[in-house]
């Protein structure tokens, strides 16, 4: 079992340890490396990074952060994509082919270019999500409480500052 990671907030602990859950990233089942692949440090930090890639997408609505994030399945998904491509940056520089009189050794490669593929489209479907998801919810804010509080186009601001007069 890993150790607590000091210092964090009991939520973010469990966070963590859902991560490593869906991961599957406990030493007795890695096989092919001594220990986890991801620290509990390093999965807070794709999380930040999670956090910071939301709030960037567009529209830009309210910034979300770990305890109001809309949807804890795309904060999930998101951290582990990121996960993947921070594993796949590690995996790349340390990566080394061998070949010796026919034989060639490269134990990285297909594990890089698996992580390659499986962070791609990951992170592919998690902005597609994420953008139908803040666009969703600006429709909601923007015309669901009878009051206009999303973040308009100009084209609001053209036709609909007259109330329908023009």
């Amino acid at each position: 079992m890993p150790q607590p990671t000091r210092d964090i907030p009991e939520d973010l602990e469990r966070f963590v340890q859902e991560v490593r859950r869906h991961m599957r990233d406990f030493a007795d089942l890695n096989e092919l490396i001594d220990g986890e692949e991801s620290g509990d440090r390093m999965i807070l930090l794709e999380l930040a990074q999670t956090l910071s890639d939301y709030n960037s997408i567009p529209p830009l609505i309210t910034p979300a952060e770990f305890g109001t994030f809309p949807s804890r399945f795309l904060l999930l998904k998101g951290t582990v994509y990121n996960l993947l491509d921070s594993a796949n940056l590690l995996l790349a520089r340390n990566s080394l082919a061998y070949s010796d009189g026919g034989l060639s050794v490269s134990d990285v490669e297909e594990r890089y270019r698996k992580y390659a593929e499986i962070a791609t489209r990951g992170k592919e479907w998690w902005e597609a999500r994420v953008t139908r998801f803040k666009i969703a919810a600006n429709l909601a804010e923007a015309i669901g409480s009878g009051v206009p509080v999303g973040v308009h186009s100009e084209y609001f601001w053209i036709s609909g500052a007259y109330g329908g007069y023009s």
